[in-house]
């Protein structure tokens, strides 16, 4: 999980080429977009890619955010991926934001399977 997450402030009026610069530079593929602490969307680069560089931040987000607890257990969060088909799910945990992704899954999924299967076989 990144925490804490790489967010954009909706105030700012972030446009899409500054977004994508920010991006590249943190190497990151979405960005959480709050309005103080509060989420108010989030914006993936390819949504930043395929817009004009001028388009603001606010024009592109998805505002229908899917977010899971930070107590939830890594299978409930992966069904919720599942379920809802994103590749990340923000959550909020000690006053700010973080982000689990897919990728972050697939880590912990490796370094189990490489504690477990050694006693099995």
């Amino acid at each position: 999980m990144s925490w804490p997450a790489l967010a954009l402030q909706l105030e700012a009026g972030t446009n899409a080429r500054r977004a994508l610069t920010l991006a590249d530079e943190h190497a990151v593929h979405h960005f959480l977009v709050l309005k103080t602490v509060e989420l108010v969307g989030i914006v993936y680069t390819c949504d930043l890619v395929e817009a004009s560089s001028g388009s603001l931040i606010e024009t592109l987000m998805s505002t229908n955010v899917i977010t899971v607890s930070d107590a939830a257990q890594l299978w409930r969060a992966a069904a919720r991926m599942d379920d809802y088909h994103v590749n990340c799910l923000p959550t909020f945990s000690h006053g700010a934001w973080g982000v689990l992704t897919r990728r972050n899954l697939n880590y912990f999924l490796f370094w189990q399977m490489r504690t477990i299967l050694p006693t099995i076989w």
